[in-house]
């Protein structure tokens, strides 16, 4: 009878998709990191990359204020794109775990949770300006103020300058 009923079990928590093998990640959640991200707006074939971390946190995932997987993303300047946020500690259930971001590097200035149509937008998202720096990073950033998808809570934002490796040797 036990065994029945965990048949049972095991057969439905995996025709409702609790169980997957992309549920359990590392520290960088498997869709958007590095080329995976999805470009929307293309910057020039040769520009310098800026190296992007986004951890620490909370992000709102249908009303509720949860932790998520860090992300790492590069970006040229005039480049938006689109980062998919994972939820923490939870199984990965179709799509109502994630978040989809927009990020969007423009001169001197990171916008965390960009407006897509219209990146320039003063009053949305969060405005990181960049200093000279080879690693700048940026904590308790928080998006509740102004327009936002995310609701962003203590977000940290470590930005790795083109050059970043060459100053550290």
């Amino acid at each position: 009878m036990r065994h029945r009923l965990f048949a049972t079990f095991v057969a439905l928590t995996l025709l409702s998709g609790c169980i997957s093998t992309t549920a359990m990640r590392g520290l960088k959640s498997g869709g958007t990191t590095g080329l995976d991200a999805r470009i929307l707006y293309k910057a020039k074939d040769n520009c310098p990359e800026y190296k992007v971390v986004i951890s620490e946190g909370k992000l709102s995932y249908f009303g509720q204020h949860n932790y998520y997987w860090p992300e790492e993303l590069s970006l040229c300047i005039g480049e938006l794109k689109k980062v998919k946020f994972y939820e923490k500690f939870q199984p990965n259930k179709l799509n109502n775990n994630s978040l989809e971001l927009f990020v969007y590097l423009a001169d001197g200035t990171l916008v965390f949770d960009a407006n897509p149509n219209n990146p320039n937008i003063i009053n949305y998202g969060a405005r990181i300006f960049l200093n000279l720096e080879p690693k700048q990073i940026e904590r308790n950033i928080s998006t509740l103020e102004n327009f936002s998808t995310s609701m962003a809570r203590n977000i940290s934002i470590t930005i790795y300058s083109p050059n970043y490796k060459e100053l550290s040797r």
